[in-house]
């Protein structure tokens, strides 16, 4: 019984020194700290008996947000691994109160395999009863060489470990315990994004923001003079039409005359001229009495439309 509960404790020490050395090598900085990622372990225990483990950890880098092309980077990790106090009782009861060890990460960047090495060092397993907290800091076994430009996703997909536990007051030496460690299916194993820059590439010319059109003003149109000439029998008018800002407005005005609810002559339209307006010559007016000028400006691109009515008086 007490052998069976031996090597149920070695596989959990196994998988929580195994998670420090594994995450240490590359993790993320660029960014923000990983999430928990889970691992399924397999701890070899001796006598062809394997016994499978889980685990999370949160690590991180130093590595920028991006390196220049052709640049060699040194990266320096930290790994912080929080195991369940029940799996911790077992290994503090039953391996001893210290584990170290070294471990081999299969680490890739942007698919290609970029190997690491981590050393596990001597580590307290802590008080009884509480959760087990490692925290490893050490530096990747190489620099990265940015060969080529872009966005570079490094991923941890699995890793080995040579593991001992032993107690701190025995000589005795310990146990060595094997383990692989693969990511559990779905886990995302991204533990670090980082950008490689080409300080020789051509900078992209900025597409300019259209300057959006000045919208539409009011606009005020009026009669401004209806002169009657009454040997020639004409009616001379003057039409002018201005924005709101008190510019000219520019487009055509219909002009219609009427004397009553009866129609004289045709409708007239007449062009504004750069001074906003324009002139018009009704013929053939020759009866006395009340007459009506409704000028009708039709709007333009800058200028809203707007009318007026003018009463003119023939004597």
């Amino acid at each position: 019984m007490r052998n069976s509960s031996l090597r149920r404790s070695l596989a959990a020490g196994a998988s929580i020194a195994v998670a420090a050395a594994g995450f240490a090598a590359f993790a993320p900085s660029a960014t923000a700290a990983s999430g928990n990622i889970t691992f399924n372990c397999n701890l070899d225990i001796g006598g062809g008996l394997v016994v499978p483990s889980d685990f999370t950890t949160v690590a991180d880098t130093n590595l920028p947000a991006s390196v220049a092309l052709g640049s060699s980077t040194p990266v320096a990790f930290t790994s912080t691994i929080t195991v369940p106090a029940t799996t911790a009782d077992a290994a503090r009861n039953l391996l001893g109160d210290t584990v170290a060890g070294t471990a081999s990460i299969a680490t890739t960047i942007n698919g290609a395999a970029a190997p690491a090495t981590a050393p596990v060092p001597t580590t307290s397993l802590g008080a009884a009863g509480t959760p087990l907290v490692l925290s490893i800091a050490g530096s990747g076994t190489a620099n990265y060489v940015a060969d080529t430009a872009g966005t570079k996703v490094v991923k941890v997909p699995n890793y080995t470990a040579a593991l001992v536990f032993t107690n701190s007051g025995s000589t005795a030496a310990g146990t060595p315990v094997a383990v692989s460690c693969t990511a559990a299916t779905g886990a995302d194993t991204t533990v670090d994004t980082f950008t490689v820059t080409d300080p020789n590439a051509p900078v992209p010319t900025p597409t300019p923001t259209p300057t959006p059109a000045p919208a539409a003003q009011d606009t005020t149109t009026k009669v401004v003079k209806a002169t009657y000439k009454k040997k020639a029998k004409k009616l001379v008018t003057l039409v002018q039409v201005r924005n709101e800002d008190k510019t000219a407005a520019a487009g055509d005005v219909k002009l219609v005359l009427k004397k009553g609810n009866k129609k004289i002559g045709k409708t007239v339209t007449v062009t504004l001229n750069k001074k906003g307006k324009a002139t018009n010559v009704f013929t053939k007016i020759s009866k006395k009495g009340k007459y009506t000028l409704k000028a009708n400006y039709k709007g333009a691109d800058l200028s809203k439309r707007s009318k007026t009515t003018y009463t003119i008086k023939i004597k």
